[in-house]
């Protein structure tokens, strides 16, 4: 088991400028750090003495064994987290870091997405690839993507069983989403979702049942114009235009229709 304390971080840490310095104190040392990197070193805890290091704008602690977000109050500078490939099953303990600007969540335990609504400058949000029981899929509580709304512009959510994703409405700053490798198959929902998001130039969608269907590409496209990357490949401007004009026509045939 590995804990990590202030000895851990003065004995590993390894950030750009802020190496130990002869004259440096302990205390000076931790205080100077603006980056925390310590990946692979095994540590399964975050420990409660940590407070020293209150000027840390990135902490790098992917591909441990961390279970548990703690002991993380005093980090109110913080804007990047990377927790990728550890083994939390809980979003907690990041009430008091207001200021992270991406979250990297990837490859954890998480069934609910939750537990964010403080972060007000949140941007980026991955938190694809959870290793979920059987027949589990991720869940979005709604205060928390209410209150993500109105910053957020990238989020990932890529293979984890998800059957829906009508909750996802609210995200209207969404600049790059990624749904592939979910079992995503209804066509309407998925245009009540992308619909009002103006702002999304980038969508990933491969690896649902939704693909399959009939002229996908160019349904996807109606939807959203604003696309300009669709599962990875450029959407030509000359089909977009293409598209307007036809959904355009079939609108005016409804009307006279009706």
């Amino acid at each position: 088991m590995v804990r990590l304390t202030t000895e851990v971080v003065v004995r590993h840490a390894s950030t750009k400028g802020n190496k130990l310095r002869s004259e440096d104190s302990t205390a000076g040392f931790l205080k100077r750090m603006t980056h925390l990197n310590l990946p692979e070193k095994g540590i399964d805890e975050i420990g409660n003495d940590l407070s020293m290091c209150s000027n840390l704008y990135v902490i790098y602690l992917y591909d441990n064994h961390i279970s548990t977000i703690e002991n993380l109050d005093f980090a109110v500078h913080l804007t990047h987290l990377y927790l990728q490939n550890n083994s939390i099953d809980r979003l907690q303990g990041l009430s008091n870091c207001m200021g992270i600007e991406k979250l990297y969540l990837s490859n954890n335990c998480i069934i609910v997405i939750e537990g964010l609504h403080t972060l007000v400058n949140l941007r980026e949000l991955c938190v694809d690839c959870q290793r979920l029981p059987p027949g589990e899929k991720v869940i979005f509580e709604p205060r928390t993507l209410l209150n993500i709304s109105r910053t957020l512009e990238v989020l990932n959510v890529a293979s984890n069983n998800l059957d829906t994703v009508r909750e996802l409405r609210c995200m209207t700053s969404m600049k790059q989403l990624n749904i592939s490798n979910n079992k995503l198959n209804a066509m309407k929902e998925i245009a009540d979702t992308i619909g009002p998001m103006n702002y999304l130039h980038k969508l990933d969608a491969m690896g649902n049942p939704i693909t399959q269907k009939a002229k996908y590409r160019d349904r996807i496209i109606t939807m959203n114009d604003k696309i300009r990357i669709l599962d990875g490949r450029e959407i030509p401007e000359s089909l977009k235009s293409f598209l307007r004009s036809w959904k355009s026509a079939k609108d005016k045939q409804k009307k006279v229709a009706h």
